[in-house]
């Protein structure tokens, strides 16, 4: 019963469905698999923050605007749909409001995006990948600490 109860309080904290559609089509695949681009080249925040941060529709139409044309209008038509001052993506991940997860402190302990985020880098669709599946998150999380001799003191995660 408790584990359900922990599933359900991850959940509650991950606002759109796994398999959300992202407003402009975007492919993983084509990005890293084939262009052979890290995480972190539009996913700046991972070294520095708690939050990876979604790439703006700037930081895309770099490339875009001049190799892609029909991408690069796709990209100009999102960004025009959400605002002036937001970028249309649709976020696939957070975590429950009573926690804490930093992406930078993750990284600097050298664990892959892939070890929580699965093999999204292969995916023609954008979408959540595997960190939610199974007993729940909290003790998803608590295995990887217990394996990787990291703290399991509950403050390290919890607010």
């Amino acid at each position: 019963m408790a584990r359900v109860a922990a599933l359900a309080l991850a959940l509650a904290g991950c606002g759109a469905p796994a398999d959300a559609e992202q407003p402009i089509p975007f492919n993983h695949a084509v990005h890293v698999v084939e262009r052979k681009m890290a995480c972190v080249e539009c996913h700046e925040g991972v070294l520095t923050q708690a939050w990876a941060g979604m790439p703006s529709t700037d930081d895309c139409l770099r490339c875009h605007a001049f190799a892609f044309t029909g991408n690069a209008r796709a990209l100009e038509a999102g960004k025009k749909a959400a605002g002036p001052d937001r970028d249309p993506w649709v976020r696939l991940y957070a975590i429950a409001p009573h926690a804490q997860v930093s992406h930078a402190a993750h990284v600097k302990a050298g664990v892959v995006c892939e070890k929580c985020h699965g093999d999204t880098g292969k995916s023609v669709v954008a979408r959540r990948e595997l960190m939610l599946e199974g007993e729940g998150l909290m003790y998803w999380c608590m295995d990887c600490h217990a394996e990787r001799k990291a703290s399991l003191d509950c403050v390290t995660c919890h607010r």
